[in-house]
């Protein structure tokens, strides 16, 4: 059971706000540990002759003089679960991982063909970031968006600014691509957590989250009958909790789903892995909707939404 291995994450609000992590009004600052892997990361790319601007870039990314991005967010993620002497060699694999998807042939100038089969919709957070960086992105949910993606063999490389709209394929057909990639990516069976009704599905992938985006097609395949929807969370790339509605007490699932997802998106924040710090709510006729934000009193609490209430108020003792 993964649950609650070490990982960190945190976020700022969205619209409108779920209860959230504190969110200063600039990055963070970095822990010694992440400071020393960025550290790490800047000599290996300045050995592979990259020209980085430092007055551009931040905490969990590298701006390139030529405009390009290098974010730090997978490495950082990576570092964090592996002990300091194994640092540079991680970092040295990262570096290979990143030239090669730098040296790829262009977005730009892959076949039909090929395109399709590394298209990737990855969900990504809209919380504390205004996506400028995507701003053909397509919001799902509070709290999340779908951005495309080029998986390669050892990298993926985000398609930023408005690349995705001069490729071989138009975006609704990357989109659609995109997300069928993802779903026929490898899906571990679900794991018991230590709480009963909650189950995890995670192997260190970087695709497992985005499947919520789809979650109905889980359903009843990989995740058993939900026929009264399921609470869920993506606090991290590789992480998909749920819960499906059943049995008497399942009025107690979405307190625990919503405290879990906001402490396991704390945790991920130093890690720089965070993906969403809410708690969702999936109804049978796919609608996925937020179901945790701030109380009037400004604490964490469930907030039921339209679908929720629709689909919930009708669950009876028997189910």
């Amino acid at each position: 059971m993964a649950l609650f291995k070490p990982h960190k994450t945190a976020p700022a609000p969205d619209e409108p706000p779920p209860a959230s992590p504190a969110s200063p009004a600039s990055p963070a600052p970095l822990g010694p540990d992440l400071a020393a892997v960025r550290a790490l990361a800047l000599a290996a790319a300045e050995r592979e002759g990259l020209s980085i601007d430092p007055d551009a870039s931040g905490p969990d990314w590298f701006q390139l003089v030529d405009g390009d991005i290098i974010n730090l967010q997978r490495l950082f993620g990576i570092a964090a679960a592996a002990a300091p002497a194994d640092w540079p060699e991680l970092v040295s694999q990262w570096s290979a991982a990143t030239l090669e998807s730098m040296r790829a042939t262009p977005a730009e100038q892959l076949g039909e063909e090929e395109l399709r089969q590394r298209i990737r919709a990855r969900l990504w957070p809209t919380i504390g970031t205004d996506l400028e960086d995507f701003p053909y992105a397509r919001r799902i949910v509070t709290g999340l968006a779908q951005v495309l993606c080029l998986d390669y063999p050892t990298s993926v490389a985000c398609l930023m600014g408005d690349r995705p709209h001069h490729l071989a394929l138009p975006i609704d057909e990357l989109y659609a691509q995109g997300l069928a990639n993802v779903l026929a990516e490898p899906c571990p069976a679900p794991q018991q957590t230590s709480i009963e009704g909650l189950f995890e599905i995670s192997d260190g992938s970087l695709w497992i989250a985005s499947k919520a985006a789809s979650f109905g097609s889980l359903v009843p395949d990989v995740i058993g009958p939900a026929p009264r929807g399921a609470f869920l969370m993506v606090p991290r790339d590789d992480l998909l909790c749920y819960a499906p509605v059943v049995g008497e007490d399942w009025m107690r699932l979405p307190g625990i789903v919503a405290n879990l997802a906001m402490a396991l998106a704390r945790e991920a924040h130093s890690e720089g892995a965070m993906l969403s710090p809410i708690a969702y709510y999936w109804a049978p006729d796919g609608t996925l909707e937020r179901c945790s934000g701030n109380s009037p009193e400004g604490e964490l609490a469930v907030t039921p939404g339209p679908a929720f209430t629709r689909y919930l108020l009708e669950v009876g003792t028997d189910q």
